[in-house]
């Protein structure tokens, strides 16, 4: 075998190899996709939309109140004496609120998608 015979096999045994590693990151690649393929098709038989609507509805209902019966409690902590002292009523603020927190819930369900995502994206 001459050195120019010995040269061609070395370049055409690094091809194959090439070749063959191409190929199994190919085949690995392609198990891994049908392997997530899998589990999401999984995730989405089990999950059950009732459970996840609850959870919208809630996951709006719960920090919405926190947020602002909060602010409430603190501005009335802060301007309550004062606005007691010229008897300004604000009790009818609480209807209001109640109502505007379960719209805002149940706008949530409708859309399948939390109100409070909106917030949050305008703020951060």
């Amino acid at each position: 075998m001459t050195e120019e015979e010995r040269q061609n096999l070395i370049e055409q045994r690094k091809k194959e190899q090439a070749e063959r590693e191409l190929q199994y990151d190919l085949n690995r690649d392609l198990k891994i996709q049908d392997e997530i393929n899998e589990i999401s098709g999984i995730q989405e038989k089990d999950q059950n939309k009732f459970t996840v609507l609850a959870i919208i509805f809630l996951g709006t209902l719960i920090p919405l109140y926190v947020f602002l019966f909060g602010f409430k409690f603190i501005f009335m902590v802060l301007f309550g004496p004062v606005l007691a002292l010229i008897e300004v009523d604000i009790s009818w603020v609480n209807t209001y609120l109640h109502i505007l927190i379960w719209t805002l819930s149940v706008i949530s369900v409708y859309r399948e998608r939390s109100v409070m995502d909106d917030i949050l994206e305008v703020f951060f």
